[in-house]
């Protein structure tokens, strides 16, 4: 199984992308989704670095299923999947690179940082 995304946007846009993202799917017969959406929710935090800084989210996440041996057609599906997110005003987890360019995908967190730590902790 290989997980796309993982990106989450404020609570009040879930409806929205939800609907986008089935629209994508059913305007784009070639774009192939074999699974649900995962959908979660949680509560704003204060944490600096936590997904959730400051605003409730839902998390939505999509799963594409490898069958042992076998490639599937994904990235149609999680680039249109990333841009939807965008749209509705999704970010990533600020330790994962998104798949497409832009404010939010400058590299992750390795791009943040200009050295290793002293504790080897980052790379």
């Amino acid at each position: 199984m290989r997980s796309g995304g993982g990106l989450h946007l404020g609570s009040e846009k879930t409806k929205e992308a939800l609907l986008e993202l089935k629209a994508v799917l059913e305007n784009n017969p070639k774009v192939v989704a074999h699974y649900p959406v995962e959908v979660r929710f949680a509560r704003g935090d204060d944490i600096l670095l936590s997904p959730c800084f400051q605003r409730d989210s839902c998390y939505m996440n999509i799963i594409m299923y490898r069958p042992y041996g076998k490639d599937v057609p994904r990235l149609d599906y999680w680039l249109a999947y990333e841009s939807v997110m965008k749209k509705a005003g999704g970010r990533p987890h600020w330790a994962k690179v998104p798949l497409q360019p832009g404010p939010w995908a400058q590299g992750g967190i390795r791009a943040q940082v200009s050295e290793p730590s002293p504790c080897s902790l980052t790379l």
